[in-house]
């Protein structure tokens, strides 16, 4: 099962990083390099929204439906992989506090539907570590 997490030290206040956070739900486009399709196909009464983007990168397009979930209380987003042809899982990213700073976690927890989309599988952590990078990247920039 490849799960990888990866966390940095964010030089911005966490409530800016959450606010980020949030954004990202609706505007990927606007923080992950490759997205030029975003669609919300539902919303929740809860606040959740079911969300279809379409990434464009060096191994082709890859669309991308997700069940999204925010919980201000915790500061901590949940992506649901919803009818993906490779794996079922989700990723959580969370903005939390320490005595050092503002933290920004990143975990992928996605299971294979078959062998041959293991072999395939990216390399999980260096995908999300470079996501956590880019992300700080951005927030510090602000």
């Amino acid at each position: 099962m490849p799960l990888a997490n990866h966390q940095a030290l964010i030089d911005a206040p966490a409530d800016k990083v959450w606010a980020m956070m949030r954004e990202k739900i609706e505007r990927p486009d606007k923080y992950v390099p490759g997205v030029v399709e975003v669609e919300i196909v539902n919303r929740f009464d809860d606040g959740a929204v079911e969300r279809v983007m379409l990434a464009r990168g060096e191994a082709g397009d890859k669309r991308i439906h997700e069940i999204i979930s925010a919980s201000d209380a915790t500061r901590t987003v949940v992506f649901l992989l919803k009818d993906d042809p490779a794996f079922v899982g989700f990723i959580t990213k969370t903005v939390f506090e320490t005595d050092a700073g503002t933290v920004l976690d990143y975990t992928v927890n996605w299971t294979p539907r078959s062998e041959a989309a293991a072999k395939d599988a990216p390399d999980i952590a260096a995908m999300i570590r470079g996501a956590v990078l880019h992300a700080k990247a951005l927030a510090e920039a602000a």
